[in-house]
This record gives structure tokens, C-alpha cells and sequence, in this order.
């Protein structure tokens, strides 16, 4: 899409078609509800093709787990919607928002012992089993420690390659603006314009500074 890009942590399908976008935020920073704001408007771009019916939209959940209370008020779950402030009606377009505090420590509820698990370093201590299935096969089994050394590799590389690929779009823009910078200099002497001239046109048309003007000026690459 057009503008700021997004990779999302988790983003899941139930057996009713809900989308569920889950994000671990482990460091307090950013705007987390702005944040959420923007990943459930990307999340809603996905959903429909050209010319289908809003009605197609289904209910989407994006759901940060922090780590700390970053409202600051205990309650270990926020959950949003949109409502009308004069009567507090429902909207209804099926937007939620939650922020689950990381720092509930209360583990007599079905939300507080989740909270424990995803702190928890040992499988043996976890309530849930379905995750103590999951952290025991990837942390302690031989087929899952292989398995999260390959994600690992594969998510080097695609880090590596990404980087490399912005390394060259940025190679490649500075060498066209170079050669634009370069052409017009030369096309303004042709035209007999002289050198204060052509460098105040410079400064001007690329937006540089003095000093990288001069060089230009010289036949150099700022």
C-alpha cells in the first residue's frame, strides 16, 4: 500500500472468519494506540476485493500484549470499541482494540494465567497446555530447536536481503540525482549561462547546500 509499510506479528483466522492481528510489545515506545489505529486500517485494506460489498468485512481483533502497564490504572485488559459519546451506542462497524497488561500478575483468572505463561521460561510451570506443548517442542526438543535454528537463518536472510535491497534503490536514486545535478550544469554552460548563476540554479531546482554546489560545480558527487 501507499505509505508507511507494516509487518505484523501474528495475523490469524478463526473458524468464523474473525482476524485476530496479535503484537508483543516488549519495549514502551511508540504510539501504541495510534498503532493499533493504523494496523487494523491494514488489516482492513486486505480484506476486500475491487467492487465487493462492505458487508464482507468481518470483525477484527488487534491485540497488543504489552509487557508493562502502559496505561498505568492496573486493569489487567482494555478492550475498545467505537461508540456514540452522547449515548454510548455501539457503532458497529466490528473494530476491536485490546491491550492485555503484561504486568497482571493476578493468577486466578483464565487472562492472569495466560499473562504467567507467556512470561514463563519453563514448559513445566505453565498453565496452559497447549503452550507448554509448543515452548517445550521448540526449546527443548531436538526437532524444535532445529526447527527455530532454520527461522532463525531464513529470517537473517531476509533481513540481509531487505537491506541490500535498500542499499541499492538508495545507490541508485543518489547516482540519478548525481547525473541530473551533472546534465544541467553542463546544459546551463552550454547555454553560456555563467558559473554564479548556474550555481545559484542548482542550489535552488536540488535543494543542496553551498558547499555541495561547489562540488558539483567542480565535476565532483557531492
Amino acid at each position: 500500500m501507499e505509505g508507511h509499510s507494516v509487518r505484523l506479528d501474528i495475523l490469524a483466522e478463526d473458524s468464523s472468519h474473525k482476524i485476530y492481528n496479535i503484537e508483543i510489545q516488549r519495549q514502551d515506545r511508540g504510539n501504541l494506540p495510534l498503532r493499533s489505529r493504523y494496523y487494523s486500517s491494514m488489516i482492513d485494506t486486505t480484506l476486500l476485493k475491487k467492487n465487493e460489498d462492505y458487508n464482507k468485512l468481518v470483525p477484527t481483533y488487534v491485540i497488543f500484549f504489552t509487557e508493562k502497564d502502559i496505561f498505568g490504572d492496573g486493569r489487567p485488559l482494555k478492550h475498545y470499541v467505537m461508540r456514540d459519546l452522547e449515548s454510548n451506542d455501539l457503532l458497529g462497524d466490528e473494530r476491536h482494540i485490546l491491550f492485555i497488561n503484561g504486568d497482571n500478575k493476578n493468577e486466578g483468572t483464565a487472562l492472569g494465567k495466560l499473562v504467567h505463561d507467556f512470561k514463563c521460561k519453563s514448559a513445566d510451570n505453565m498453565y496452559y497446555n497447549v503452550l507448554a506443548k509448543r515452548v517445550r517442542y521448540f526449546k527443548e526438543e531436538g526437532g524444535g530447536v532445529s526447527d527455530m535454528c532454520k527461522i532463525l537463518e531464513d529470517m537473517r536472510n531476509e533481513v540481509a536481503r531487505e537491506v541490500e535491497q535498500r542499499v541499492t534503490q538508495e545507490v541508485t536514486k543518489k547516482v540519478s540525482k548525481d547525473t541530473a545535478i551533472l546534465t544541467t550544469i553542463e546544459n546551463f554552460r552550454e547555454f553560456g549561462i555563467e558559473e554564479a548563476a548556474i550555481e545559484e540554479k542548482i542550489i535552488s531546482k536540488f535543494e543542496l547546500s553551498r558547499e555541495a554546489a561547489k562540488e558539483y560545480m567542480l565535476g565532483k558527487s557531492a
